[in-house]
């Protein structure tokens, strides 16, 4: 193939060469603008060369090179600080910013633009590949930022909506982003305004749409000329108006936001509903026209069956909704020529006259009911309840009406009677039912009584066989004799009986509650430990000493026993000083002379009026006596030993 010819042809499709120099219509040629072009950059070079030379032509291309990136990079930053600039207040903008933090916010957003920027025109690959992916990342977050803080909104700043809604028939509402048709119900979704959205969170909460019954209600919101009122257009075109979305509560169609001509034509509707409602007239009574002009001055209607009606204003009939025509002559004539069949009334015949009294002609109908009975009218016809056509009065019925009159009322009488005879022998079967039941009553409280007084003495015997059989000889507080500790193991559950008894029927009497504690120490110690605890908080002196042993023998506390013992004995009782003495025997109690001290313990409590400790402080103080003897011969032997001691050691001859 051949080279391409100076004159600019080119093979064309169909092998054909086509020439691309224009010609003129007066057959000459021009030249392409390629063509005119290098020759302008040959002139150019040319005029540079003979000027500047060949140096001076570089140093100028050099100096427009870097004029050139200088420029590219002022306006690279420009454009990206105003990039970034919108880009983080949109963000600001949806979020609600503050504007010093928005500002902030774009100069770091500005410097991490520049960044990933300077990294896109690297040289490296890897670079490049970082500078590309943050931009991507920042655009990507851009939007999504922008989503999360828009999502929830239903405005902008400019006040537009930004979504739809379609309310449903369970009683939610779903929100959309776009105004049509929506795809999920098919219905329309229509913009949300803030006169709307009030009405939506209503919705939302279970309110429905109620019926506007007010004649000027208002339309559209006056700030914004929105709807705020809901319409339903039935089949004959009337329009029933509601204040809220949602649906008819009789047909279920969907209700829909008013219009202009919407609500032009429910003021005509109303306007043709407050008119004047035509009455319907009593054509006896009803004058049908003018009696100056002899205009009419009625309008009727007439059914199937030939029947007028005649009313006193132009309008439609109530119920069937038919336009009233205007009465004219003949109208009235053939309405009064139409006599309505008189319906007969039921009438008492012990009120009626029956006959005629002149000549004797019957003035009753009867028919009978089921039960035989006769019903009474004043005319004939049929019985309005039964449908059975009546029959004329006559003397022969009169008779038997009169028979069975009489029957009637002597069946009455007969079940008088019986009622009566069924009352006096109710009345004597209740009398002696009474009788019985007041009997029985007072055999129950005679024993009840019984009862109760048996309860009264066992109750008042309950103090005293508790201080009997419980009672501590060494309370300060006892009563009577008592009984020894020993003794009281015996006798303990008819103890615990006894002091329980007593000790509900005197709770603030503390003596009860310690001789219930001291029987149950054979019988439940945990109760016994708990009531002792509390009556020690009260300070009761005896409980003391009983305590301190569960301490030491349940507790296996000693230290605690102890100091119950001692406690004891300062709120002086003798039963705490004795098992002290105990507790030095034990060696529970270390003390210097133990039997000084068991002595002078002894001897404290038979000054209390212990009896056993009065039977031992003789003895006591006797064996402390000869223990005070024996100490001091032993004193006196180790004295003696010291000086013998002494002397032999002070006859050691000393160097």
């Amino acid at each position: 193939m051949s080279n391409e010819s100076s004159d600019g042809a080119s093979d064309s499709p169909n092998g054909k060469s086509e020439i691309t120099n224009h010609q003129e219509p007066n057959g000459t040629s021009t030249k392409s603008g390629k063509e005119k072009a290098s020759e302008w950059a040959r002139k150019l070079y040319g005029f540079l060369s003979q000027s500047l030379g060949r140096t001076g032509i570089i140093v100028g291309v050099v100096l427009l090179v870097i004029l050139a990136f200088a420029a590219f990079f002022v306006v690279d930053k420009i454009l990206s600080f105003y990039l970034t600039k919108g880009y983080v207040e949109q963000i600001g903008d949806a979020f609600d910013l503050n504007r010093n933090l928005v500002r902030a916010l774009v100069l770091a957003s500005f410097v991490i633009v520049v960044y990933f920027g300077n990294a896109a025109w690297s040289f490296s690959r890897r670079k490049r590949m970082i500078g590309i992916a943050g931009i991507l990342a920042l655009l990507i977050g851009h939007s999504l930022v922008l989503w999360v803080a828009t999502r929830q909104q239903f405005f902008n700043r400019e006040g537009a909506a930004t979504k739809c809604y379609v309310v449903t028939r369970d009683g939610s509402v779903t929100y959309g982003e776009r105004v049509g048709i929506d795809p999920a119900t098919g219905r329309q979704c229509r913009p949300v305004t803030a006169e709307v959205l009030e009405r939506l969170r209503e919705y939302e909460k279970g309110k429905r749409p109620q019926l506007v019954t007010s004649n000027e209600p208002v339309f559209f919101e006056p700030r914004t000329g929105e709807p705020v009122v809901w319409y339903y257009r039935s089949k004959n075109n009337g329009i029933e108006i509601f204040d809220l979305m949602g649906f008819h509560p009789e047909t279920g169609e969907e209700l829909l936001p008013v219009d202009k001509d919407t609500v032009e034509a429910w003021k005509a509707q109303t306007k043709a509903r407050l008119a004047r409602i035509p009455k319907r007239v009593d054509p006896k009574e009803y004058a049908f026209f003018d009696a100056r002009s002899g205009t009419p001055r009625a309008w009727y209607w007439k059914d199937k069956a030939g029947h007028y009606e005649f009313f006193d204003s132009p309008g439609f009939h109530p119920l069937t909704g038919q336009t009233l025509l205007v009465v004219t002559p003949e109208i009235v004539d053939e309405s009064r020529s139409k006599v309505e069949p008189r319906v007969p009334k039921a009438v008492d015949i012990k009120t009626a006259t029956p006959f005629d009294p002149q000549t004797g002609e019957t003035r009753l109908w009867f028919s009978r009911d089921a039960k035989g009975q006769l019903e009474f009218f004043d005319g004939p016809g049929f019985n309005p309840k039964t449908g059975v056509k009546l029959e004329p009065f006559t003397r022969s019925v009169m008779e038997q009406w009169q028979n069975d009159l009489k029957e009637q009322q002597e069946k009455i009488e007969r079940e008088r009677r019986q009622r009566a005879e069924e009352v006096e022998r109710f009345r004597r079967e209740q009398a002696e039912r009474e009788a019985a039941e007041k009997e029985k009553q007072a055999a129950q409280e005679a024993a009840e009584r019984d009862r109760v007084a048996r309860e009264k003495e066992r109750i008042s015997r309950a103090a005293n066989d508790c201080d009997t059989l419980a009672g501590n000889p060494n309370d300060t507080q006892h009563v009577g004799s008592g009984t020894s500790f020993d003794s009281l193991k015996a006798q303990a559950r008819e103890a615990v009986t006894a002091c329980d008894l007593a000790v509900t029927q005197n709770p603030n009497q503390s003596r009860f509650r310690y001789q219930l504690a001291r029987a149950l120490h054979w019988t439940d110690r945990p109760r016994a430990a708990s009531i002792l605890e509390r009556l020690v908080r009260e300070g009761y002196p005896a409980a003391y000493d009983n305590l301190g042993w569960l301490y030491l023998t349940e507790r296996k506390n000693p230290q605690m026993a102890m100091r119950l013992f001692q406690e004891g004995m300062a709120r002086g009782d003798s039963d705490s000083i004795v098992s002290l003495v105990e507790m030095i025997d034990r060696g529970h109690l270390q003390v210097a002379n133990p039997a000084a001290e068991k002595a002078k313990l002894l001897c404290r409590a038979a000054q209390l009026g212990h009896q056993a400790a009065q039977l031992s402080c003789q003895t006591a103080l006797a064996e402390a006596q000869r223990a005070e003897q024996e100490r001091q011969q032993q004193l006196q032997a180790q004295q003696m030993m010291l000086q013998i001691m002494g002397g032999a050691i002070s006859n050691i001859p000393r160097r």
